[in-house]
């Protein structure tokens, strides 16, 4: 099984039901709601977390411990951040292509003209510097590698947080220096709309 765990900030039961049924496609969607209260709403297909905690970072690990049990791997997504309609089939795809495969990183497409990103060329193994300006939204990687590496975000880096940038390119780093058998993909899993 495939899971997206992607956060939010004060978002109200139906627009967070909302935002699970546009972005999952065929992943099993986490939402950590970062509001006034604490409480959990389950779908037969998603799980909201509300929390009165603060910070991306923090959000992430947290969500970590709610996993489903069969949940081989993972991707990490904003609420600004969406799938492409066959993203199950593009990722387990590429699984297939590489034995023992860790993490893929796919290509992002930007909804913003004036924020466009760098696109992946090729396909094959790689190093950080390629992905070193990225974000994690196009990162997925399997649960096992996460418990194995000890990898986790560092929650005093995010929005939220004491230093409110650079959470991603810290896990990113981290993720290379620690884990190996990490590929790209020069296939579009996700489209960033990136209005800020």
């Amino acid at each position: 099984m495939i899971t997206a765990i992607f956060t939010t900030i004060n978002k109200n039961k139906e627009q967070c039901v909302d935002l699970v049924n546009q972005k999952h496609n065929k992943t099993f969607p986490i939402l950590s709601n970062q509001c006034d209260e604490s409480s959990f709403v389950e779908g037969d297909n998603y799980l909201i977390v509300n929390s009165n905690y603060r910070g991306v970072s923090l959000a992430r690990n947290l969500m970590l411990d709610y996993l489903p049990e069969n949940t081989d791997y993972l991707i990490f997504l904003d609420d600004d951040v969406m799938l492409v309609d066959n993203a199950k089939q593009i990722i387990v795809e590429e699984i297939n292509k590489y034995k023992n495969v860790n993490a893929i990183y796919f290509n992002c497409v930007s909804l913003n003209k004036d924020r466009p990103i760098r696109s992946i060329k090729k396909d094959g193994k790689i190093k950080w510097r390629a992905v070193s300006s990225y974000g994690v939204w196009g990162l997925v990687i399997k649960v096992d590698a996460i418990k194995k590496y000890n990898l986790s975000f560092r929650e005093e880096f995010g929005p939220g947080s004491k230093f409110p940038v650079g959470e991603d390119s810290i896990y990113l780093k981290e993720l290379f220096e620690k884990v190996p058998n990490v590929y790209m993909s020069k296939q579009i899993l996700v489209k960033i709309e990136q209005k800020e």
